[in-house]
């Protein structure tokens, strides 16, 4: 429409400013380009238009122009849920191509054991910069008042002088917010009996985030430098109880950097794990559940089918899909489930056809192999213990250096049928579905992307994790949601 009117309307000796030398780099900025191109030109349009007479039925043309002069690049939110300890943060993360989030596989505990670290709303945005940065926006002052004041009408007065156990697993709404004030407590050096929420308010840490209505700004040269700038903003503190536990205090956290997979205008939301004890943290991760383009619901691989918290959850979203008019197999609701790379023991998996056949061939190999490698093993020991004993010849050298090479030809051989049955095995679950279903292995692909140190644990290269398909997938979802919406 845009080019009937130029070319009925201007005069031949008009034209346009252009800024078509720009040059043309990523998605994002090439779609941010066009905008403003077509802004431009809208604009001088409709400055044209205004002043021009025009003819019966195209009265209609200023108003076209104006709202392209308006047009912004679409964005479209994509919300990620599941389970605390389901991989969400983990999985994000090879989709973004670097360590952006604090997941269970970047952060070792004291304890040497890995947690769930995500506690507050994350969102995830393309940045065409080098660096990273983060704004982390703070609850109202007033919304922390009624929260306070909520946790301290929970703690019982049989409760006040009590010691709490920074370890214990929360046993009653009681128990978690005597948890909470805990950590508030932490900030002042007092007991339960002291405080009140006057004092809370009045924090030495807690006042200058609640008075600023500016959110907290955060610039890194990379996701390391990130990642501990914000520690103290998106984690629940398992290691540091004697720091500020100032995610308490945070509503949302968004990131920025160059990630390829949004470049086409996604914002990823990480959201907290369902059934958050917070709730009202969990009642605003499900606003976002509601209001999303799409959801990616994120199960660990091994536990989806028997998990009765992911069923419950699955079904609450589909009733909500339902309610909103929305159909499943439009690109609104994806599951993905981790851990394809965590080998299976022969006993976890039921094979069935084809993979049964081909998994049970892979296994006789892998017997024969075993077996001749232990021959191998025992004979190169009996003929270097031969020559340790005084027995020299070049013979016998040159049959240990086959010997070895022989071993470690058998050896490759091995790992790679025992990878074969393994990637069959995690590829069962990738089977056809009218939902989009993605089994993924998150860990190798960063391992095998050099993100991560360590070996792969299943898969030989990317593109077997299928994070490579849920990044294309990602970046086609805009593309099939302009289409639905027209």
């Amino acid at each position: 429409m845009a080019e009937a009117i130029l070319s009925r309307l201007l005069p031949s000796h008009v034209v346009l400013e252009s800024t078509m030398k720009m040059p043309i780099q990523k998605a994002a900025s090439y779609s941010k380009e066009v905008y403003t191109i077509v802004n431009m030109a809208m604009g001088q349009l409709e400055e044209l238009l205004n002043g021009a007479s025009l003819r019966h039925g195209s009265q209609e043309w200023p108003k076209e122009a104006k709202r392209l002069r308006n047009l912004t690049p679409s964005s479209r939110t994509i919300a990620i849920v599941g389970g605390t300890g389901a991989g969400k943060s983990t999985g994000m993360n090879a989709v973004c191509r670097c360590l952006l989030l604090a997941s269970s596989s970047v952060v070792l505990h004291v304890d040497n054991a890995f947690r769930a670290c995500t506690s507050v709303i994350t969102k995830i945005q393309y940045s065409e910069t080098s660096h990273f940065r983060a704004r982390v926006h703070f609850i109202t002052r007033d919304a922390f008042q009624a929260k306070l004041k909520l946790l301290l009408e929970d703690v019982v007065p049989s409760d006040v002088g009590e010691g709490i156990d920074r370890n214990q697993t929360d046993k009653s709404p009681a128990d978690h917010s005597k948890a909470t004030l805990f950590q508030l407590i932490s900030l002042r050096g007092s007991t339960l009996l002291d405080l009140n929420v006057e004092q809370l308010l009045e924090d030495s840490v807690v006042a200058p985030f609640l008075s600023n209505p500016l959110p907290h700004e955060i610039v890194a040269q990379d996701t390391t430098q990130l990642r501990e700038k914000l520690r103290p903003f998106v984690t629940s503190n398992i290691d540091h109880p004697d720091e500020p536990a100032l995610w308490r205090l945070v509503d949302t956290v968004e990131l920025f950097g160059d990630i390829s997979a949004l470049s086409t205008g996604i914002t990823i939301i990480d959201l907290p794990g369902y059934g958050d004890a917070d709730s009202s943290r969990n009642n605003i991760a499900e606003e976002y559940v509601k209001t999303a383009d799409c959801i990616i619901l994120v199960a660990d691989l091994k536990r989806a089918r028997d998990d009765i918290h992911i069923h419950k959850y699955f079904t609450k979203i589909l009733k909500q899909l339902l309610v909103d008019g929305r159909a499943v197999d439009d690109g609104s609701l994806t599951l993905v489930l981790t851990g394809a790379d965590h080998a299976s023991g022969d006993h976890e998996v039921t094979l069935y056809g084809d993979n049964k056949v081909t998994v049970n061939e892979f296994m006789k190999i892998a017997q024969n192999l075993e077996e001749s490698l232990k021959n191998l093993k025992d004979a190169y020991t009996r003929v270097c213990a031969y020559l340790e004993n005084g027995h020299d010849g070049v013979e016998i050298r040159n049959g240990i250096e086959r010997m070895a090479y022989e071993i470690n030809d058998q050896e490759k051989k091995l790992n790679t049928v025992i990878s074969s049955k393994d990637i069959t095995v995690a590829n069962q679950n990738a089977e056809p579905s009218p939902l989009p279903i993605f089994s993924v292995g998150s860990r190798d692909f960063l391992a095998l992307t050099r993100l991560e140190s360590g070996r792969p644990a299943v898969f030989n290269n990317v593109e077997q994790t299928g994070i490579p398909q849920l990044v294309q997938y990602i970046r086609d979802i805009v593309l099939v949601l302009k289409k639905m919406t027209g």
